[in-house]
């Protein structure tokens, strides 16, 4: 039932993107993609986390409302590196904040030749706290919310010509906007390793009064769904972690004087394949003692993690609330020691340790 559920949410992604025309001009909200490389999962529960983004978006087509013109005068690109710093605050919330420098450009082909306007700086900085629900069945809720300040420069100008640039080559956005996300975590029960999560991100967008050559200026509301597949097994002794992204993003047009402009806005389909390898756990460059946590409580698991990470003989390689699931990680990422609750729900501690010796 559970599996037939997640097929459904897929479908329903798909077929929203199939009812809708297609055609779509916009690359992100005021230069930067937030929403679209924003990490609502691994959130730390305790410490620092920070991770690194690189967004390349190239526009070369042009559209007139719902129609595509067959012309290649004009290009553009945004190019964005976004810092992301997470620092858990509680067991279950997680704050996290959004740093973007963005590189902006434009050209555009003339009789006389070629116009180009280009730019970069810091962009508008999104500051978000996260909380994460522990539910039944190894499943977890995550639900945040979001407020992003206009920090980005709005009257920047040409790097060549001097020439201020309009609203839409801007690093910032010069308004304050919300967000809210929402993200299901579940894995399947005929392959625990195998992890399903489902993921809403909406963003309401207010109106900018600090552009040039606009008395006022909102970017279209930005909605987008992620229905991602992550699996994780053995091969050659290291841990492969392959996964599938499906994604579903709806921009709203743009509103300038009051009006929207119809030559903005759209809907997106995105299929993103990934694949991931971890060497950490083979690396000999440390003598420690690599360390697999079974139980049953989150809070159990965290605190023994905590107090063994903070020594020089121990690390947690990874940890699993069931035995089923401790069965499959344990085989793939092979610990020195594995601490093992005998009193879980399932797969108890004695059957899993069976289990593992029978294989």
């Amino acid at each position: 039932m559970k599996f037939l559920l997640h097929l459904c949410c897929l479908s329903l992604v798909a077929i929203i993107v199939t009812i809708v025309p297609v055609y779509s001009q916009t690359c992100c909200t005021g230069g930067v993609p937030l929403t679209g490389v924003l990490n609502i999962h691994a959130l730390p529960t305790s410490g620092w986390g920070i991770s690194l983004t690189y967004d390349n978006n190239l526009i070369e087509d042009l559209i007139q409302r719902t129609e595509q013109i067959d012309e290649d005068n004009i290009s553009r690109f945004t190019k964005t590196l976004l810092a992301q710093i997470d620092y858990g605050i509680t067991e279950n919330i997680t704050g996290t904040v959004l740093i973007p420098y963005v590189w902006l450009g434009q050209t555009t082909k003339t009789l006389s030749g070629e116009i180009e306007g280009k730019t970069s700086g810091l962009g508008d900085v999104l500051i978000m706290s996260q909380y994460k629900k522990v539910l039944p069945n190894q499943a977890a809720l995550i639900i945040g919310l979001g407020i992003k300040l206009p920090l980005g420069a709005t009257q920047n100008k040409d790097i060549e010509s001097g020439l201020i640039l309009p609203a839409t080559l801007q690093p910032g956005t010069g308004s304050v906007d919300f967000l809210i996300s929402s993200q299901y975590q579940t894995s399947f029960n005929f392959r625990k390793s195998l992890s399903f999560t489902q993921t809403f991100i909406a963003r309401v967008n207010t109106v900018s009064k600090e552009f040039t050559f606009h008395n006022t200026y909102r970017f279209g509301h930005v909605f987008q769904a992620f229905t991602a597949f992550a699996d994780q097994f053995l091969i050659a002794g290291l841990l492969q972690n392959p996964s599938l992204t499906f994604r579903y993003r709806y921009a709203g047009n743009d509103i300038q004087e009051g009006f929207p402009n119809e030559n903005t806005g759209g809907h997106w389909l995105y299929i993103t394949p990934g694949w991931a390898i971890n060497v950490s756990q083979n690396s000999h460059q440390t003598n420690r003692i690599r360390v697999f946590v079974v139980d049953d409580h989150e809070v159990v698991r965290q605190g023994i993690r905590n107090m063994l990470d903070q020594t020089e003989e121990f690390s947690v390689v990874g940890e699993a609330g069931d035995g089923d699931a401790a069965v499959n990680q344990i085989e793939a990422i092979r610990p020195d020691v594995v601490l093992m609750d005998i009193q879980m729900p399932g797969l108890d501690g004695v059957e899993t340790v069976r289990k593992l010796r029978q294989r």
